[in-house]
């Protein structure tokens, strides 16, 4: 087996770029796609990225690469393929196909080809990825199993809370130096103070999980006890203040008992952003990042909403939002220097950062 792998690291489309910025992080030099980064790594990259990357969605590592037209050509191809090396015995499969423009359209018949050659079981942890473009076979393995958006913290949740993932990008690119104060006034389920509380820290998200590589062979060349000494040393001992606030009594206390499966320091309280605006906070800078009520989230008047939280982030506060379209954004009464297209819980969004804040990618 090779001592770097080809590897795409999946993320929200429109996020790519700070995607892009974790993995060069690690060492591994990447370009980035629609939809991610494609990268070379080696195997110990592969376990920090799984590690340490936050705004990523899972990591699909390519196997093999050929031409097929027929299914002869497809079986071959498949067999030259070291399964021993990849995927653990007896281990159960769940093969996904996808064929476009292609000779070989048929996906059933690609799949039932393809379980032949492996003799695995169907379903189980480990994935396989054969996707036929014009007929190029790429056959790839997801490194991850269950999504890197399950921390494993958020066993609760508010209605259509802001994905982990999602959480952590806004907070990267806001511009916030991960040192002053953050407010977040409609925190809902508390992800964006939480996710930032842990960026500030450099708390690895993925810590206490498991990843379905773990059980290929090469990740026996992963001297994890290593890793895990690294990434728990460069953990900080504290962070910023951190407030994570929300009318909803209800919404606090998952906030609360969220950040606690998490191991933060959030401060929390049942609280009208209208009257936080009001409340003198001095001349210290800090930052108000926050997912506010917009489209399913609707909730109270947006302009009132919206205008608080741009009184809250008066200079030398600054500010970063998600806004969704058709929402009064011009409420904030802020200008915006840097926007940025998403998708949130299928809702178009974007990323709104008030003039003063510096780009960044992280700390």
């Amino acid at each position: 087996m090779s001592a770097r792998i080809d590897t795409f690291t999946v993320c929200q489309p429109g996020i790519e770029e700070i995607t892009l910025a974790e993995v060069t992080r690690l060492g591994a030099k990447g370009r980035v796609t629609h939809g991610g980064v494609i990268a070379s790594m080696t195997w110990p990259q592969l376990a920090l990225a799984h590690l340490q990357l936050r705004t990523a969605t899972r990591v699909l590592v390519r196997v093999a690469r050929f031409d097929a037209r027929t299914f002869p050509e497809l079986v071959t191809g498949l067999q030259r393929i070291d399964w021993a090396n990849w995927l653990p015995v007896d281990a159960d499969v769940d093969i996904r196909v996808s064929s476009v423009a292609s000779k070989l359209y048929h996906t059933a018949a690609v799949e039932e080809r393809a379980r032949e050659v492996i003799g695995q079981g169907d379903g189980g942890s480990q994935r396989l990825s054969i996707r036929i473009d014009h007929d190029l076979v790429t056959v790839s393995l997801d490194a991850s199993g269950e999504p890197l958006y399950m921390r494993g913290w958020r066993t609760e949740a508010v209605d259509a809370p802001i994905r982990e993932t999602l959480a952590a990008a806004l907070v990267m690119w806001s511009g916030w130096d991960a040192r002053t104060p953050l407010i977040d006034p409609c925190c809902g389920s508390g992800t964006v103070a939480i996710e930032a509380a842990m960026w500030a820290k450099r708390m690895p998200p993925g810590r206490h999980r498991s990843f379905a590589f773990q059980e290929w062979a090469g990740a026996e060349s992963v001297d994890w006890n290593t890793l895990w000494s690294a990434v728990d040393a460069d953990v900080r001992p504290r962070g910023p203040r951190v407030r994570a606030l929300d009318i909803d009594a209800d919404a606090v206390a998952i906030t609360e008992r969220n950040a606690a499966r998490a191991g933060v320091d959030v401060e929390t309280a049942v609280m009208d952003v209208a009257r936080l605006s009001n409340e003198p906070r001095g001349d210290r800078p800090g930052w108000v990042i926050t997912n506010p009520p917009y489209g399913t989230r609707l909730g109270g008047d947006l302009r009132t909403i919206y205008g608080a939280i741009g009184r809250l982030a008066s200079p030398p506060w600054e500010l970063a939002v998600v806004g969704a379209q058709g929402t009064p954004t011009n409420a904030f009464g802020r200008t915006w220097a840097h926007s940025l297209t998403t998708r949130n819980g299928g809702v178009p969004v974007r990323f709104l950062r008030s003039v003063g804040a510096p780009p960044t990618d992280g700390q």
